[in-house]
């Protein structure tokens, strides 16, 4: 954390080596006004409203990193100045607004269908014959909101830190065989040769979880690839000797 004091001039008092590597400054500016140590505007104006008395705080971007920049008046005149690094804060709140719009969205498809097809049977406007129809597709749209939620419940736990599955040696090899072996039929039916390579890699995982993982990696190289004969996509896998970590890569021609 940065830290500065200033006097009620605003000239340097103390500054620490994270304050002087973040403003990029020399050491030598004890006895200077702050603009010697930094020419930040938003800094400044938070200085300034300090030295009057009032307790400033305000998110600053400096070389791409975002910093809580917080000053405090002293008693008898001058600012205390501190700098915390909140960046990985600051991208984790961002990340969750995208995740809760992308959510939003997600939901929304399910229970538009599901209200539709229930309109549709309480209105009574559909036929005997379309019920069942109808209800399987509330059905099938009931199951894909519970996956979701339960999506949801998951990645909450795993950002509280909590345990989310027993940590156990798994077989890399048996989870990409089985999840090619789901998606070989519709891999098929759009012309697509699937194809696993590697040998029995042993890693410690949580077996769901990385089931869920390369069974997303294929669903997507399916969808995302030609849907033309002759298009192959490979799904691969190894354990590196390196500090023990594996790597899957899936890759179409």
């Amino acid at each position: 954390e940065g830290l500065v004091l200033l006097n009620a001039n605003l000239r340097v008092l103390a500054v620490n080596r994270s304050a002087l590597n973040l403003f990029g400054a020399a050491s030598d500016c004890l006895g200077e006004h702050l603009l010697k140590l930094t020419r930040d505007h938003a800094i400044a104006q938070i200085v300034d409203r300090a030295a009057a008395g009032a307790r400033c705080e305000q998110i600053v971007e400096i070389d791409g990193r975002q910093y809580q920049a917080m000053a405090n008046p002293v008693k008898g005149g001058g600012v205390v100045l501190l700098m915390p690094d909140v960046s990985e804060r600051y991208a984790a709140e961002h990340m969750r607004r995208e995740f809760s719009a992308n959510v939003s969205h997600e939901l929304k498809t399910p229970l538009t269908t599901v209200a539709g097809y229930a309109e549709l049977l309480a209105s009574g406007l559909a036929k005997p014959e379309d019920a069942q129809g109808f209800g399987q597709k509330i059905l099938d749209e009931a199951g894909r909101l519970l996956v979701l939620i339960d999506d949801i419940m998951r990645l909450s736990k795993l950002d509280e830190g909590a345990p989310d599955a027993q940590m156990q040696i798994v077989n890399l090899g048996e989870i990409a065989k089985e999840a090619a072996e789901r998606m070989r039929p519709l891999a098929e039916k759009q012309g697509i040769a699937l194809a696993v390579e590697g040998d029995d890699s042993l890693v410690t995982g949580a077996r769901a979880l990385l089931e869920e993982m390369v069974r997303n990696l294929v669903d997507n190289g399916v969808e995302a690839t030609c849907d033309h004969d002759g298009c192959r996509i490979e799904l691969s896998y190894r354990c590196w000797s390196i500090q023990g970590k594996a790597c899957i890569y899936i890759s179409d021609n």
